[in-house]
């Protein structure tokens, strides 16, 4: 069964660039837009990761990892933020992000986190 990720993202070029990447690379992705998007996308898609932007039009991607984390319905799923506008030692001090992909990104950087998100994720599940 594929794993299933989440991306969030306003700037539809970015979105696309993700999703292509991702589902080339065995993933099945499914995308949001928007903070209202994001949530509606959980509770549809249950993804087993999520690539989430900070700077969402109708939200804050740091506070919506927060969310995610603090919930125990969701508090497994790994959540990487994507990100041009903050620092590294931001993302860890204001959310609970498992990882942090600054922009532009490399792509082949953002396939390899997700892999090494996912393949801990499986290896922990099944100990």
């Amino acid at each position: 069964m594929k794993k299933r990720v989440l991306v969030v993202e306003d700037e539809k070029d970015i979105r696309d660039i993700l999703n292509y990447i991702l589902t080339t690379s065995g993933y099945e992705v499914n995308t949001a837009n928007n903070a209202f998007n994001f949530f509606k996308e959980i509770e549809l898609s249950k993804p087993d990761l999520i690539l989430l932007d900070v700077m969402l039009p109708d939200g804050n991607g740091l506070e919506l990892c927060k969310a995610v984390k603090n919930s125990p319905q969701t508090a497994h799923i790994p959540v990487i933020i994507i990100s041009a506008q903050i620092s590294v030692s931001e993302v860890f001090e204001e959310s609970d992000a498992d990882d942090f992909i600054p922009k532009p990104f490399d792509i082949e950087n953002v396939v390899w986190r997700v892999e090494k998100h996912l393949t801990h994720q499986t290896d922990s599940a099944g100990s």
